[in-house]
């Protein structure tokens, strides 16, 4: 009866050891010739063998917004000697094979350390067991240094072999201690705050988000950066797109409603850990005298900013001068429905002249400037002027300009009001008319008799930027009486303010 327990009990150990080597003896093939253990992630299947008297550490940590694609992290500390021979044709050949199993192409971390180091070490990721077809090389350990860090990429699902080792005969004894992080190169959701990964040259990740309607994207982050914009079926819209973190570059567009990926590349980039952090806003409102920040991911993009001015007259639109800041741009005044009520004005800081935008506005009408043709950082402000109406809107209501009396006006924008004022002649007398002021496109300038017929002209007496001042000179004498002097734009999308005096 004893000869029986015993035997049971024998049979019963053996069972738990069988049940045990199956457990863990998955992608082994490398190490045949010892016990082994294995850690396996089972939301991703990577796997780590080492071998039994090794110390291996499963450090996974649940998907989260600060982790989103780590996908593995595992501790492995192990020694090995000169007795440990990869090669039996050469005896310097000493150390240790890892298999690494993964079921989709991802991104290997490897951050190594040396507890123990009397040799140098070499560390190589190959594509088969016998360490044949490598497909990289790995930073490891040496002796002046007992740590490295390193990223090698890996191609395609597979069992992929870590090889460590050191290449001599003579006695001694490496202790090393590997931290493997494992980054998959699947599609992934783009989170609003997230730590990234890019591995070797040829790395390639998407990473998607939606937009529900239209709205401001803006990109930032921690390291230098650059990237592709992709529509749904990742066709660049906008390429080469510049993070620099050292001058607190962002990135921004505006886009429409749809799916979105970020191609980053380490065909233009550097590979390692970077942070992407990206925000979902509305058009921002400008605050009179109150410089914004603009961030334009392109020259061709846009972004859009909510004015409301509290008076009538007209605002000017300026950009900081600035060594760290990008400050020239086009500018478009735009009504409530971001429709154009002016062309484009380029905007130069550092000009003496073309240092502002000017458009004629009115009190408490919601208007949007376009800003285009940015690269980089730039920060936008605009004031206002009032400026009081001293105009009719028409040869019956023109209002009285004494001689030699200054008056300024404003034509306003998506407006096709004119402005009107008599003037009288107290004998036969040729008339002077001068004008200055500020405009985007051109105001125009016309004399009228009593009975309403034009008798002077000019097609540009007003004129964009910086115009200056302009005379107007009829060349016949004109009897006395009275007359009639029309400011007008020349077309739908000019506006802006003007000052005239007539002799």
């Amino acid at each position: 009866m004893k000869n029986k327990k015993t035997l049971n009990r024998s049979l019963s150990i053996f069972l738990v050891l069988v049940t045990l080597f199956c457990v863990f003896s998955v992608n082994v093939s490398a190490l045949s010739q010892d016990k082994s253990i294995t850690v396996q992630n089972p939301k991703d299947k990577m796997t780590i063998s080492a071998a039994s008297n090794d110390t291996l550490v499963d450090r996974y940590a649940s998907t989260s917004t600060s982790t989103v694609n780590r996908r593995l992290k595992v501790g492995l500390t192990f020694t090995y000697t000169q007795n440990d021979k990869l090669d039996p044709n050469y005896s310097s050949d000493t150390g240790r094979v890892f298999p690494i199993y993964v079921s989709y192409a991802g991104t290997l971390l490897i951050n190594s350390n040396a507890t123990n180091l009397e040799k140098d070490v070499s560390i190589t990721l190959y594509n088969d067991a016998e360490c044949t077809s490598s497909v990289s090389y790995v930073s490891a350990p040496s002796l002046d240094g007992k740590t490295a860090k390193d990223y090698v990429q890996v191609p395609q699902a597979g069992t992929y072999y870590l090889k460590v080792g050191t290449y001599t005969n003579q006695p001694f004894s490496n202790t090393i201690t590997l931290d493997i992080n494992f980054f998959s190169n699947r599609n992934l959701t783009l989170q609003k705050d997230t730590t990234y990964y890019i591995g070797t040259s040829s790395s390639v990740r998407y990473y998607k988000f939606t937009l529900t309607s239209t709205k401001n994207v803006t990109f930032t982050g921690s390291s230098n950066l650059t990237f592709d914009l992709c529509n749904s079926k990742k066709k660049v819209i906008y390429d080469y797109q510049y993070i620099n973190k050292n001058y607190d570059h962002k990135v921004s567009w505006r886009l429409s409603k749809g799916t979105y990926y970020i191609k980053v590349s380490t065909s233009y980039a550097d590979y390692g850990y970077y942070k992407l952090k990206y925000s979902v806003t509305s058009d921002p409102t400008l605050k009179a005298k109150t410089y914004r920040a603009v961030y334009v991911g392109d020259y061709e993009n846009v972004t859009f900013y909510k004015v409301k001015p509290t008076v009538s007259g007209y605002i000017s639109v300026y950009f900081k001068k600035s060594d760290n800041y990008d400050y020239a741009a086009d500018v478009r005044l735009c009504d409530s429905n971001k429709k154009a009520l002016s062309e484009d004005q380029w905007v130069n800081a550092a000009s003496s002249s073309g240092n502002k935008a000017v458009f004629g506005v009115k009190k408490g009408v919601t208007y949007y400037l376009r800003v285009s043709g940015l690269s980089g950082k730039s920060a936008i402000k605009y004031t206002q002027t009032y400026i009081p109406e001293k105009s009719g809107s028409s040869i019956k209501t023109a209002k009285t300009l004494s001689k030699n009396t200054t008056v300024k006006g404003t034509i306003t924008s998506g407006s096709s009001r004119a402005d009107f004022y008599k003037i009288t002649l107290s004998k036969a007398q040729k008339i002077t008319c001068t004008c200055s002021g500020n405009a985007a496109g051109i105001i125009r300038i016309a004399v009228f008799n009593s009975k309403g017929k034009q008798v002077v002209y000019d097609y540009s007496a007003i004129y964009g930027v910086g115009n200056g001042s302009k005379t107007i000179k009829t060349y016949d004498t004109f009897a006395k009486g009275t007359y009639y002097i029309k400011m007008f734009r020349y077309d739908s999308k000019s506006n802006g303010y003007y000052t005239l005096k007539w002799k």
